[in-house]
């Protein structure tokens, strides 16, 4: 597919010095933290003038294995089994860039692991899925975790932390922000429980409830059920289920806080891109979040009471500008990282 660099630097892309790269990303979700991780990664590597050949971001919203084999492509569906099935060449460096392997993976291979959420998967394609990213974590040559929580995850499972180098997301380099018109709260919804949209739901009736009167939106692309959906929606609550990334981004700089409710997060990347739009982050003290994308933007409820939360709320959304500066790298050096790892496994 076809991608724009990102253009942060006048610096013009130097001549490749990595092995060719397969970069897979078949089983992420355009839109979602996956998804987007791999956008900006490639965006940064054809920046630096090392871009991959990009396999996938195809997978949909499937709920069951027939239905994902039948909307990815045949390449898609033979890279599950093995890259050489594929078409990828021996000599190619491949890196696992979704959270999952092959059946069979490439002798030269990256995984890249988000979390190991899924080996608590009931579904069969979490399941599988789950089965493909043990491959990987079992033959993988390197394993970048995105997180020192995710790598303390894996070696609690066995991995040997010889193995391990955590390489963390990239950062767009924060500005100030100089708007003067920023309103509301953002929230991302979801199902699943470790997002605890009850928390979520109760939170925003409790701020409904103390006069809150700025616009409330619920970002849910990844889904939300119907008594949930109908809670938000009576405190007036604006859910979009089909966000686009500018969406997003649109968001981010036009709202006065985001509410993360999570309890657990493989890395916390609306945290993140809170901070690159200078937005106060809401999140609770117990949540399990990579220490990396923690910054001084954040704001923590001490416990799960809604009373709590709201509190915290509308003391997050007064302040302006959090940071004065980045405390990630940029994704151009996060890309460089990479290259070092493609080259180590010529």
């Amino acid at each position: 597919m076809p991608v724009t660099p990102r253009n942060e630097s006048a610096t013009a892309p130097s001549a490749r010095t990595s092995p060719a790269v397969v970069l897979d990303g078949r089983l992420a979700r355009r839109g979602l933290g996956i998804g987007r991780f791999i956008r900006n990664l490639v965006e940064a590597l054809t920046a630096i003038g090392e871009a991959p050949e990009l396999l996938g971001m195809d997978r949909p919203d499937a709920d069951s294995a027939a239905s994902l084999l039948k909307s990815m492509g045949p390449k898609s569906v033979l890279m599950s089994l093995s890259p050489l099935l594929a078409g990828v060449p021996r000599a190619a460096v491949v890196h696992y860039a979704s959270n999952s392997a092959s059946v069979f993976p490439s002798s030269r291979s990256v995984l890249t692991v988000h979390d190991l959420f899924q080996r608590d998967a009931t579904t069969l394609v979490g399941k599988a899925q789950w089965l493909l990213l043990r491959r990987g974590l079992a033959t993988s040559e390197v394993l970048t975790p995105i997180s020192s929580v995710t790598a303390d995850s894996m070696v609690r499972a066995g991995i040997d932390r010889k193995r391990i180098r955590v390489i963390p997301h990239g950062m767009v380099p924060v500005r100030p922000d100089r708007s003067v018109n920023r309103s509301g709260v953002l929230a991302f919804g979801a199902t699943m429980g470790r997002k605890r949209p009850e928390l979520l739901c109760s939170v925003l009736e409790a701020l409904s409830k103390s006069g809150w009167d700025a616009p409330m939106t619920v970002l849910a692309r990844a889904g939300l059920s119907d008594d949930h959906r109908s809670r938000l929606t009576a405190v007036g609550a604006t859910i979009l289920d089909d966000a686009t990334d500018v969406d997003v981004k649109r968001l981010y700089g036009s709202h006065a806080a985001l509410i993360v409710t999570s309890s657990e997060e493989g890395f916390g990347l609306p945290i993140i891109e809170a901070a690159e739009h200078q937005l106060p982050v809401v999140i609770g003290r117990d949540a399990v979040v990579a220490k990396e994308a923690i910054g001084a933007h954040c704001f923590f409820a001490e416990d799960i009471q809604p009373a709590t939360w709201v509190k915290v709320v509308h003391e997050a959304a007064r302040v302006r500008n959090p940071l004065t500066e980045s405390f990630l790298p940029s994704w151009e050096d996060v890309a460089r990282e990479y290259v070092q790892v493609y080259g180590s496994l010529q």
